[in-house]
């Protein structure tokens, strides 16, 4: 009896988490200009999110914006600094496209806020890197309004 091959399907889930603490260098740039491809990156350090459509933009940004209680309340303005890190640390890039699902907590114990968009989980350590990034997210946001094709 001659066995059938079904065809092979590779499947792959990336589930990332990224600690955050004091203030990140946090850049958002811009290319094209509401063409197929345009897109709203948010840069920072090792971490890159381009985001191609308003859709994918607000998710983020509003992720970021709307934390701004659980940080302002709980976080402390600077944490310790923890470990040396790594010498050289891989880089990640997101490409960031429709609605992914937001969650919002904080970790008693650990004093971090845990900032989940889609399978990227964020630990936020203080104030100063929430602003970091919030702020740029807030730019990010007023910028797509420009940049990218509206639905």
């Amino acid at each position: 009896m001659a066995r059938t091959r079904e065809p092979f399907n590779r499947t792959q889930s990336i589930y990332l988490t990224i600690h955050i603490i004091g203030e990140q260098r946090v850049q958002v740039d811009t290319h094209g200009g509401r063409g197929l491809g345009s897109n709203v990156a948010v840069l920072a350090d090792h971490v890159a999110v381009y985001a191609y459509d308003p859709t994918a933009l607000a998710t983020y940004a509003n992720a970021w914006i709307d934390a701004a209680a659980l940080a302002n309340h709980r976080l402390p303005e600077q944490a310790e600094q923890f470990g040396t890190g790594p010498e050289f640390i891989p880089g990640i890039i997101i490409r960031a496209h429709g609605r992914d699902h937001v969650e919002h907590t904080y970790d008693p114990t650990r004093k971090q806020l845990i900032l989940r968009i889609g399978q990227v989980r964020w630990l936020v350590h203080d104030r100063l890197a929430y602003r970091s990034m919030s702020t740029a997210w807030g730019k990010a946001k007023d910028v797509g309004q420009i940049m990218l094709i509206q639905p």
